[in-house]
């Protein structure tokens, strides 16, 4: 069973190379989508991480549409290029994706391959998981915004795409 890690970003090479040293021991595959970037600076950095771990890296580096939001230049729909980096999963073959921001922190990563061994068992296609959007309230250190979202998907339909422009909550297998 191959698992892939499927990240899209810009310019955060220091994120990237965190979330890779993190999960080094769950992933089979990296996966990268550069929405823009303005160098080559952290897709050379992933590929010497992948050699250095002996580990699969695929990435694409594309410009997308853009909107400018509070004076910054942001993606103007980000599941083109969550679609994107399910392209570049079904090219390595992969049998599920985990998919994470270059932000993200994976609290027992280590678990995945367990959850994706279950999925493979009960036929599930999909495992919601907690996700914490927002950073922690310094008063109760708790988030404020948390949703539980399909974090870890099978790759068995050719169909399967991301449809909401931003924050893609919903996946969907497409007629």
């Amino acid at each position: 069973m191959k698992i892939s890690l499927t990240i899209i970003a810009k310019d955060r090479k220091d994120g990237v190379i965190r979330l890779f040293d993190s999960t080094k021991d769950v992933f089979d595959s990296y996966i990268l989508v550069d929405t823009g970037s303005n160098d080559n600076e952290m897709i050379e950095a992933c590929q010497k991480w992948a050699k250095e771990h002996k580990k699969e890296f695929l990435f694409e580096k594309k410009e997308y549409p853009f909107v400018w939001v509070d004076g910054r230049k942001t993606l103007a729909d980000f599941s083109m290029a969550r679609n994107d980096s399910l392209e570049l999963a079904r090219k390595a073959k992969s049998d599920y994706i985990f998919w994470a921001d270059s932000d993200d922190i994976l609290i027992n990563a280590e678990l995945i391959p367990q959850l994706a061994d279950m999925m493979d068992k009960s036929g599930l296609n999909f495992v919601l998981l907690k996700y914490e959007y927002a950073p922690p309230d310094p008063i109760t250190g708790k988030s404020s915004v948390v949703h539980y979202r399909e974090r870890l998907v099978r790759m068995n339909q050719n169909n399967l795409r991301f449809k909401i422009p931003h924050h893609q909550t919903k996946m969907k297998y497409l007629p």
